[in-house]
């Protein structure tokens, strides 16, 4: 807790929907196909969505399931520095 005084900033964008939109590698290794490979509008804004109605028969009947996230290169214990790093490059060096 604290009151000093705190100036919000800008989300960092850094490429990681750019990454995603090309990575595919959750959606591909989902069995019950509940990972839809385009954002989807929810509750107003448009995100990344898991349609939880497949998601959660899949995991209950294997009693868990994780597939996605250890799939995803964002997961990868120490990676996500280094990835957002050099996507954030490639946005600041690309021609808009």
């Amino acid at each position: 807790m604290t009151d000093l005084p705190l100036i919000p900033d800008a989300p960092q964008r850094f490429g990681a929907d750019d990454f995603c939109t090309r990575c595919r590698v959750c959606t591909d290794a989902c069995p019950p196909d509940a990972i839809f490979d385009v954002k989807q509008l929810v509750r107003g804004k448009e995100k990344w969505y898991v349609d939880f109605d497949k998601c959660i028969p899949y995991f209950n009947e294997t009693y868990g399931c994780g597939i996605c996230i250890a799939a995803c290169p964002w997961s990868t214990p120490g990676r996500a520095p280094k990835m957002a790093e050099t996507w954030s490059r490639r946005m600041t060096t690309s021609p808009s």
